[in-house]
């Protein structure tokens, strides 16, 4: 494997309004993932809620790199896994 290649899958809900983590979400296979965040995507009506894929190296790194989304989740927080 490439060692620029991330290797753990997450699914985001985001409150934009609240500046909340609403949830997220750990996935072993890509295709799991996309497939939850069309359902998701589908499903939503609500512009306030923000439903992102991200691919990190670990959930620390991903805390690093998009701090905005996780201000207000706690401190250990662990993403349910799937």
């Amino acid at each position: 494997m490439n060692r620029y290649s991330p290797n753990v899958r997450f699914l985001i809900v985001y409150s934009r309004s609240r500046g909340e983590l609403v949830s997220i979400e750990q996935f072993v296979s890509g295709d799991d993932q996309i497939a939850e965040l069309s359902r998701r995507e589908t499903e939503n009506n609500d512009p306030d809620i923000e439903i992102v894929a991200m691919w990190s190296k670990d959930l620390e790194t991903l805390k690093a790199t998009h701090g905005r989304y996780f201000v207000s989740a706690p401190a250990d927080l662990q993403p349910v896994m799937r």
